[in-house]
């Protein structure tokens, strides 16, 4: 259950200031989850660009808190935020994404965990009809409650890196199809969770 607020007010012809505020209330239905239900309180602003122009993206910051049923299992309060920018210059588009938040950890010993991402990357169009793209993300996932490895008490941290190009070929107006080669690498302080992987597939935009 969720109660949402939203107010925006224009600052530009085609950008918005916002404010949210929202109440939610989380109940698990399976009787082993019973222990995550929680309440959650948040606040966020920012400014939302347009979808058309040099600047396109969202900047966001917020706070957020979480306040389990359950009083023997710790909650959190801090700050979040999820902002995602390009800026084009003459054949270029640069990127760049920002993210920290508190999900819910499918872990038996932790309600949430801790997420933040560091991503960039730019786009370079060859001719009218080709682009070239590359980005690179990097992630950090941290878990406040320790886990027990081996008798000792271990805090577990995740790093996720991202290496992903690409190739896209103009079908028609905005629309484009692309051939793409991922690198992922998942490390962390636990054993047996590294992981280690390349991906190729397709895809189809609508933003050539």
């Amino acid at each position: 259950e969720k109660i949402r607020g939203e107010f925006y007010y224009r600052i530009f012809s085609q950008s918005f200031f916002f404010l949210i505020g929202e109440k939610a209330t989380y109940d698990f239905l399976h009787p082993q989850s019973f222990w995550r239900n929680s309440y959650s309180y948040g606040v966020s602003t920012g400014i939302r660009f347009p979808e058309i122009g040099r600047i396109r993206g969202t900047l966001t910051v917020g706070y957020k808190k979480l306040i389990p049923r359950e009083t023997t299992k710790r909650g959190f309060s801090g700050l979040t935020g999820n902002t995602s920018l390009q800026f084009r210059v003459w054949r270029t588009i640069f990127r760049l994404e920002l993210s920290r938040d508190y999900p819910f950890s499918v872990w038996t010993n932790n309600i949430y965990f801790n997420y933040n991402r560091l991503g960039s990357g730019l786009s370079f169009y060859l001719s009218r009809n080709l682009r070239l793209d590359y980005n690179l993300s990097y992630g950090q996932l941290n878990y406040p409650e320790p886990f027990q490895v081996s008798g000792e008490l271990i805090k577990r941290k995740d790093e996720q890196l991202y290496h992903t190009g690409a190739i896209v070929i103009r079908l028609k107006k905005n629309l484009g199809m692309g051939l793409q080669l991922t690198w992922w690498r998942w490390t962390s302080n636990l054993p047996g969770v590294n992981r280690d992987r390349i991906f190729f597939g397709a895809f189809v935009t609508q933003e050539f």
